[in-house]
Formats: structure tokens, sequence, C-alpha cells
């Protein structure tokens, strides 16, 4: 019988660790405070809508790219414990992750709701504003590239290098800064409770893509997890644009 917390999880490599783990300083503390200065260099109005996709667009791909560069051995790494197990058995838990996931967010919806409060999430706004706009990119962006460097940083460097000893360090570490990075952006533009409301929305889906890598023992587990959910919400929100109504977690 497979364990349902395997700790023999593809972790990357020395050198690659460390470099992500800079990278991921760099991203969470450094990236976005020099969008503004980049886009006045480039002479980019971020305020404007295709200056804003301009700016996306730097961002998106230049995480891409330099994860792809620190990463590429440990991502062709991973592709070994999906090697070594028909297709089936690699997409069953991401099926059941998936499942768990948009249960316990719909839960979170409803509890809000009888709670009656209503969290406006910024970062669902920003991305069904952009998605409407430029949904080809935006396909690209959030269901490829977006999955595959967040999950290298979140996954890759702050939870595997921990499931063999303490697990449970790897999964507090990966759900506070995702969900974190997810809700930063709204600080001084929403209210304490409100951030907090926001945060535990990203909960659920951190944990799941945390269960997804270590059930895999893949990064291609949580890779997968995420582009389906992305994809998935994407689709929602294209359906209800015309609603002016936003759903899903990016």
């Amino acid at each position: 019988m497979k364990p349902l917390f395997p700790r023999d999880v593809v972790t990357p490599k020395k050198g690659a660790l460390l470099a992500g783990a800079a990278y991921l300083l760099f991203y969470l503390f450094g990236f976005q405070p020099l969008l503004p200065y980049l886009a006045n260099w480039l002479k980019i109005d971020p305020a404007s809508q295709n200056g804003n996709y301009l700016v996306n667009v730097i961002f998106f791909s230049v995480n891409f790219i330099a994860v792809a560069l620190i990463f590429r051995p440990f991502l062709l790494d991973s592709l070994a414990p999906v090697k070594e197990r028909r297709l089936g058995w690699f997409f069953l838990p991401v099926g059941i992750a998936y499942g768990l996931c948009a249960v316990t967010s719909n839960l979170i919806t409803v509890i809000y709701e009888i709670l009656q409060v209503t969290p406006e999430n910024l970062n669902n706004e920003a991305v069904g504003s952009m998605l409407t706009a430029h949904p080809a990119a935006m396909l690209l962006f959030t269901v490829v590239l977006a999955p595959i460097y967040e999950e290298c940083l979140f996954r890759g460097v702050l939870f595997t290098p921990f499931c063999k000893k303490c697990p449970w360090v790897g999964y507090v570490l990966s759900v506070l800064l995702f969900s974190g990075i997810h809700v930063v952006n709204a600080i001084g533009m929403q209210s304490p409770v409100e951030l907090i409301l926001c945060f535990v929305q990203y909960v659920p889906l951190s944990l799941f893509l945390c269960w997804a890598c270590q059930k895999t023992r893949s990064i291609w587990g949580s890779i997968t997890l995420h582009a389906l959910i992305n994809g998935i919400s994407c689709l929602f929100m294209l359906l209800d644009s015309a609603a002016g109504q936003a759903g899903g977690l990016f």
C-alpha cells in the first residue's frame, strides 16, 4: 500500500536549492518593488491597460526564464517518479487533491456568506481584467508559466527539502509564504481583517499543492494541479466576464 505522505520526494540538488532560495528572496522582496522603476526606465505607464499588460509580460517571462535556468535539472529529475508509475497513478492523487481543494474552497466561501463577510480579492480582479483584455497571453502566463515557476520556488525550495525528516515544516513555510504573496499587494488598500480573510482563501490551495507534490513524489504533481486549478479558474472567469463576476484563485 502506498503511503499517504511519502518521504522520498525528488529534491533540488544543493546548488540549485541555494540559487533557488536566493531567487525566491528576490521574488518575494525585490522584484515587485523594482517593477515601477523598470517600467519608468522603459517608458511604460503601468496605470494604462497596455502598460499594465507589458509589465506583466516582463514579470511572468523573467520569473519563468530564471527559474527554468536554475531548476532545469530538478525538473528533469522529477520526471523519474512519473515514468516509474502508470500515468493513472500519477493523475489520481492530482485529481483527489483538486476535488478536496474545490470542496474546501467552496466551504470557506459558504462560511463567509453565512458570516456576511465578502472580502474583495484584488489579485483575482487584476487577473480577471487582464484575462478579458488579453485572453491568449494570460492563459499562457497563468496556466503554463506561473505554475512551473511558482511550484519550483514554493514547493521545490520551501517544501521538498523538509519531506524526509520534517514535512510539517515544509507545509507551514510553503502555506504561509505562498498564501501571503497573493495578498501582499493589497496591503494598504484593504483592512487587516480583509487581508486575513483573503489569506485564508489560499490556504487550502497551498496545502493540497504540497500534498500533490508529496504524494506523486514529484514537483510535476503540484505543477499539474496548479495548472489545472488556474485553467479551470480562467475558464470560469471568461464565462462570467459578461456578468462582471470573478472566480478562482491565482
